[in-house]
């Protein structure tokens, strides 16, 4: 008895976790041959305890008397195990799905009858081709009718504890899956609040800029129109850019070079040649990725506050290069440079890169600016990481 409801504990512990979903054929053969063979192994242990009771007159050797004995409990076993699978497990592969939907009364019946019937039917298949198996009739009819039921008892409180335990699984994992999708809703909507913020930042133009290339363009269209023509076509350019990476989070850097540039080109109108640039751009370096609109807004920095303020104008140099597995891109200017207490001011185009960094990055990245008293050159430094292999 013992081992028969060990064998069904084992045996179910295969079955009961496709209770929520139908098994597949495959899955069935292997539940059942999986039963034949805990019956087989659980035949061993049992052959011990029959030898102690079991005697057979016909054989007299003691080694092939412990043979005939195990081969008997083995046999037999997996007649049990085989029996409680056919009228137990199948039942309940098919049916207790079934009774899910059902109302928490009606559901515990049904599955209290399957069981009950079930384990009772399988006993009872036992309990009679035990005879032809062993030879012996071990039980009267009064004990086997008695097993039988206790069986059923035994079977439905097991299957019941099982089901509960299986239905609370259940009931974690959904709850689990449920807590996870509201997780990844949560990082979804985190996401597009951060992508919001990333294009508000990165589609901010300086309106210093724009209106000064505005008024420098008034100028041009009395003293040189064709050059105040050249001038709309590269501010279109550069508004064209600015829509283009609004829909990227990253750019090449040769791509975002290129769009200072074309900055650089409209500023020395109204520069002339009090502006003047000196670029030493690392070859490696302009196949990085960076985020889009990120290096003008710096060098416009310089612009502003190192070039502007000098009557002679003064140099703006940018550098790029790769060291530790980092992208280092320098802008620096020979001016004044900007006041820190206006730099850290809330709306500054470089705390709005800081804050643009942070989203991407965390602190992976940083824009450092300060003054290099080697040359006395105002540096903004701007750091990334590399996100494409550099060949």
């Amino acid at each position: 008895m013992v081992s028969r409801l060990f064998s069904w504990l084992i045996n179910h512990s295969f079955l009961m976790g496709r209770f929520f979903n139908k098994p597949s054929r495959k899955e069935i053969l292997n539940c059942f041959i999986a039963t034949t063979l805990i019956g087989a192994l659980l035949g061993i242990i049992f052959g011990f305890f029959a030898l102690l009771k079991i005697s057979n007159e016909n054989i007299t050797h003691p080694v092939l008397r412990i043979i005939e004995v195990f081969a008997r409990s083995i046999s037999q076993l997996i007649i049990f195990s085989t029996a409680f699978f056919l009228f137990c497990g199948i039942p309940g592969l098919t049916l207790i799905p079934e009774t899910i939907g059902m109302t928490p009364l009606i559901g515990k019946s049904m599955r209290g009858l399957i069981y009950f019937v079930g384990g009772s039917l399988a006993m009872a298949a036992g309990l009679l081709i035990l005879p032809y198996v062993t030879g012996l009739h071990i039980f009267s009819w009064q004990i086997m009718i008695f097993l039988v039921f206790v069986d059923g008892i035994i079977s439905c409180i097991i299957g019941a504890v099982i089901f509960s335990y299986k239905r609370l699984e259940l009931q974690m994992r959904e709850q689990m899956m449920e807590v996870m999708a509201k997780a990844r809703e949560k990082t979804e909507m985190q996401r597009l609040v951060d992508a919001s913020k990333l294009s508000a930042l990165q589609a901010r133009i300086n309106p210093h800029f724009f209106f000064n290339t505005l008024n420098s363009i008034t100028i041009l269209i009395k003293r040189d129109p064709s050059l105040a023509v050249e001038t709309i076509e590269k501010l279109a350019d550069l508004f064209r850019y600015t829509l283009q990476s609004s829909e990227e989070i990253q750019v090449p850097l040769s791509k975002e070079l290129e769009f200072v540039h074309a900055y650089l080109d409209i500023e020395k109108l109204r520069f002339g040649n009090r502006l003047r640039i000196d670029e030493k751009i690392c070859s490696q370096s302009a196949k990085c990725k960076i985020p889009g609109l990120i290096l003008q807004p710096i060098v416009e920095n310089s612009v502003r506050y190192g070039i502007s303020p000098r009557p002679d104008g003064g140099l703006v140099r940018i550098e790029t290069m790769i060291k530790n597995g980092s992208l280092y891109i320098i802008v620096a200017d020979d001016g004044p440079g900007i006041d820190q207490s206006d730099l850290n001011r809330s709306g500054h185009a470089l705390e709005n890169i800081r804050k643009r960094l942070a989203l991407l990055y965390g602190s992976a990245a940083s824009l450092i600016a300060g003054k290099n008293l080697s040359n006395n050159e105002t540096e903004m430094i701007l750091q990334l990481p590399i996100e494409e292999e550099i060949g």
